[in-house]
């Protein structure tokens, strides 16, 4: 069976080297070629082979165009092909039918589809559009113990009218969702966004949509889109249960993973400790739960850990936020002095 199948092979690449020298041979467009909003930030394209095309046996390929609103190209042998992109500037692309060997490439004519832009004024559409991630409890343990929450906020449009109000979705995977929640400016406009529960998957590698349309008696309010990778907008949560031991001049410092979908060996960690006698901060980068370090007897310290996924369980993101400071050491009063002993601090999250 071996043999035959590099026979097929080897003939099948000799019939296509000697079409791409015949001359009479002719590669034809592909036809009804279209390109189709699926979702938020998503088009679908779509072809078909020409019928007329003389095939004689060939495999023949597409090669595929994104002339707007940013530039790119890639071949593929099916016909259709799903981009995701933002749409406010609208969508145009090309299509072409080409045939490959080992030294040339045949190609057809191209043909092109585009979507337009959807209607609006300029300056009217929001500007800054930021959003951020956190990790919260799930309110369904047993199925799911950890979601996501997303927060949003923008600008209004500087040619915006003073009515104009804002409309907030977001797109992960094939869910999509409208906000309910907002926050509003002097004029009562919606400038920001809370969703205290999303299907947004931390540990996913999809790209996050955002889409923000708008409404106005006096002119029209013309969409946003903006795309976000999860990882570089998750702000991981502070590292849970720090506590400090005092023993002689040693300092036992040890603490839980963050409130997180992921394990314990999927996150660095960067430990502050602030002298509040002399100033002198000392920050180490770990990859444990725990440290030791010496200490005088006459000072105050602050110690402070904060924690980022690592690049082995997801694409690394920034440092997440600081656990709240847990003071031990010396307390100076009028005319006298004494140590305390740390307290126990579970690290709180914050809906915002």
């Amino acid at each position: 069976m071996v043999p035959v199948l590099l026979i097929l092979t080897g003939a099948l690449a000799t019939l296509q080297a000697d079409l791409l020298n015949h001359k009479k041979f002719l590669l034809l467009p592909p036809v009804n070629f279209t390109i189709k909003a699926t979702g938020l930030a998503q088009v679908l394209l779509h072809w078909d082979p020409n019928p007329d095309q003389e095939q004689r046996h060939v495999d023949l390929e597409y090669h595929v165009k994104i002339n707007a609103p940013q530039e790119d190209e890639y071949d593929t042998r099916k016909t259709e092909s799903k981009c995701v992109t933002h749409l406010h500037e609208g969508f145009a692309a090309s299509v072409r039918t080409i045939l490959k060997s080992s030294h040339t490439t045949l190609a057809s004519s191209w043909v092109s589809a585009e979507l337009k832009a959807p209607p609006g004024t300029p300056g009217t559409s929001v500007t800054n559009l930021t959003c951020t991630t956190h990790t919260v409890v799930s309110s369904h343990t047993h199925l799911r113990p950890y979601q996501v929450s997303l927060r949003c906020t923008w600008l209004v449009g500087k040619d915006a009218p003073e009515d104009t109000q804002y409309f907030l979705y977001y797109r992960f995977g094939v869910l999509t969702e409208e906000c309910q929640e907002y926050s509003r400016d002097a004029l009562n406009r919606n400038t920001a966004c809370w969703f205290p529960r999303t299907f947004i998957n931390s540990k996913g590698f999809e790209q996050l949509a955002v889409h923000i349309n708008g409404s106005s008696k006096h002119a029209a309010i013309k969409p946003f889109d903006q795309l976000f990778t999860p990882h570089a907008i998750d702000r991981v949560n502070p590292p849970m249960n720090v506590t400090v031991e005092i023993e002689s001049n040693s300092l036992y410092i040890q603490w839980e993973k963050p409130l997180s979908a992921f394990p314990d060996h999927c996150f660095n960690y960067e430990l502050k400790i602030y002298n509040t006698k002399n100033g002198h901060v000392q920050k180490e980068k770990l990859i444990s739960n725990k440290f030791i370090s010496k200490i005088d007897d006459v000072s105050t310290y602050s110690i402070q850990v904060r924690a980022a996924v690592s690049s082995p369980c997801r694409m690394s993101g920034r440092w997440g936020e600081w656990s709240q400071p847990i003071y031990v050491g010396v307390i100076y009063g009028p005319g006298c002095f004494h140590r305390f002993r740390p307290r126990r601090v579970t690290s709180k999250i914050s809906r915002w």
